[in-house]
C-alpha cells in the first residue's frame, strides 16, 4: 500500500471555491484504478487547514494517478487557492506494516 499526506491551508476568501471544486475530484480520483481512499479533511480547529489522505494498493498506481490529467488540473485549479505550498509527505506499506492500515 502506497499512502500520501498532503496538508495545505486555503486562503480564506477561496475557502468555498476550494470546497466546490475537491467534491467532484474526490468522486473521480475514487474510481482511478488502485485507489483505495482520497479524502479531504478539515482541521476542526481551523478549517483553513485541509489535509488531503490519499490510499493506494501500490506506487504504481499512484504514480499512474500523478502523471494524469486529473492531477494536473487539480494542481492549476487548487494552487492558486492556497497559501503557499502544500506540504507532502509518503510512506509505503508492506506485510509487515498491514495491520496498521486504517479501513
Amino acid at each position: 500500500m502506497f499512502v500520501a499526506r498532503i496538508a495545505m491551508k486555503v486562503q480564506a476568501r477561496h475557502r468555498g471555491a476550494f470546497r466546490e471544486y475537491v467534491l467532484s475530484e474526490v468522486r473521480v480520483a475514487r474510481e482511478l484504478d488502485g485507489c483505495v481512499e482520497y479524502a479531504f479533511c478539515e482541521d476542526l480547529s481551523d478549517p483553513a487547514r485541509v489535509l488531503l489522505y490519499e490510499e493506494w494498493a501500490t506506487r504504481d498506481a499512484f504514480d499512474a494517478y500523478r502523471a494524469s490529467a486529473l492531477f494536473a488540473t487539480a494542481g492549476a485549479r487548487l494552487r492558486p487557492l492556497l497559501e503557499g505550498a502544500p506540504n507532502s509527505a509518503y510512506y509505503e506499506s508492506d506485510d509487515v506494516f498491514s495491520s496498521c492500515a486504517a479501513r
